[in-house]
């Protein structure tokens, strides 16, 4: 049965580390938290291997610090994109990755031909011209000129806004 109670405290162990993963994922607070949760787990675990008489416990003895969850844990990347395209199209993969190149390499073309690419709900692709100006070299203090230059931006539509909102 020690064998058994092992095995249910590391179940505990687990379902403890992925509760606060998914519901507290970006605190330093919920890390100490989550470890205060497992301490107790333990002990009481302890408790009840005491209570039952066994002599052996298998589960690790110390508790390790999980680590934190990171802003960003669950962006994708093109081929995973590409993956959520052709699923919900029923398109195949080859044409959803013809046609994003196509879109993206269009999108970077006119952008940086000086022309905005708007979709309604979506948002806007332009370029964004910054001026000249002094800066400091934070090493020595000394005024530096910055060159003028263009950078790509996005404005999110009112749409979107509202679906990232929550509205």
């Amino acid at each position: 049965d020690t064998i058994t109670m092992s095995l249910n405290w590391c179940v505990t162990n687990l379902k403890f580390r992925q509760y606060f993963r998914r519901n507290y994922p970006h605190t330093e607070e919920s890390a100490k938290c989550f470890i205060a949760a497992l301490k107790m787990v333990r002990i009481f675990a302890l408790a009840a291997l005491l209570v039952s008489g066994a002599t052996a416990f298998m589960a690790p003895t110390r508790i390790a610090r999980p680590a934190m969850v990171r802003y960003g844990e669950n962006d994708i990347n093109k081929a995973q994109f590409i993956d959520i395209v052709t699923e919900k199209s029923g398109v195949s993969k080859k044409d959803v990755t013809t046609v994003l190149g196509a879109v993206l390499e269009t999108i970077v073309e006119t952008v940086t031909a000086g022309n905005k690419v708007s979709f309604l709900g979506f948002g806007a692709f332009d370029r964004r011209a910054r001026a000249a100006r002094t800066g400091r070299n934070p090493k020595t203090g000394e005024a530096i000129e910055i060159k003028a230059s263009n950078s790509p931006g996005f404005s999110a539509g009112k749409s979107f806004k509202d679906k990232v909102k929550g509205l």
